[in-house]
């Protein structure tokens, strides 16, 4: 009796420390995000040939996490770590380091972007969502309409200069085409994501915007600042940016 009580308990023991680690493990992942990495001198031609060829990475969990989108593209998130509390659909927060796309028609492989940043959250931008209550009981549906697109917050600015891409930086706001296999970068690059406004109409993304300037002429005292909130209305059809402040 005493040996299956210890077992018991080392059992208890061993199950809570590895869910501690596991949880541990997220979260630093998550609070920490992605290192920023100064940019190197430019390598001669000598350098250059004399760089061992990079290692390819291969990843295992792909078949677990991959989904395909609108028919057209299998999209797989690098690192891929959620939490309750997205935008998206399911209303889960899709965190990850980028994204591996594979155009289904063609075949060709790609990563969304050139390194690695800090999305998110990423959901395709097409649905409808119970976001509350009408004044009469009624669910109240939210929408986005921008189809064949899927759309992406990341952090790719070290807004708050920790050396870290994550959580604690503004975000940008991208839209990736699955039909044209096109990446669009939403926001003008002194903007920043603050808010996303439901029910712009098709083809529309109408968000909250700040403006933010880097001040200070000493590069390891330099900030951000951050302007008052304005309205920023994308047309994805016409690739139009539009600004509006809200003022007297």
């Amino acid at each position: 009796m005493e040996k299956i009580r210890i077992f018991l308990y080392s059992f208890i023991i061993l199950l809570v420390g590895i869910i501690v680690f596991s949880l541990t493990k997220s979260w630093l992942v998550y609070d920490r995000g992605i290192q920023v990495i100064p940019v190197e001198k430019e390598k001669t031609n000598d350098e250059a040939d004399a760089q061992v060829p990079e290692k390819k990475e291969t990843w295992d969990d792909w078949p677990d996490n991959a989904r395909i989108h609108w028919k057209n593209s299998l999209i797989y998130p690098l690192g891929l770590n959620n939490e309750s509390g997205g935008l998206g659909p399911d209303g889960i927060m899709h965190h990850a380091r980028n994204l591996i796309t594979v155009n289904l028609q063609t075949g060709k492989k790609r990563r969304l972007f050139e390194k690695n940043v800090y999305i998110w959250d990423f959901f395709p931008g097409e649905f409808n969502k119970r976001t509350g209550f009408t004044s009469s009981d009624e669910p109240r549906l939210d929408s986005l309409s921008l189809e064949s697109k899927i759309v992406i917050f990341a952090a790719t600015t070290d807004t708050n200069m920790d050396g870290f891409l994550n959580h604690k930086d503004r975000k940008k706001v991208f839209l990736y085409d699955t039909a044209k296999d096109r990446l669009i970068e939403v926001l003008p690059e002194d903007l920043f994501f603050e808010k996303l406004i439901w029910n712009a109409g098709a083809n529309r993304l109408a968000l909250v915007v700040k403006k933010g300037i880097l001040i200070g002429e000493d590069e390891s005292k330099q900030k951000y600042e951050f302007s008052a909130p304005a309205f920023f209305i994308f047309d994805a059809v016409a690739n139009k940016r539009t600004v509006v402040e809200i003022v007297e």
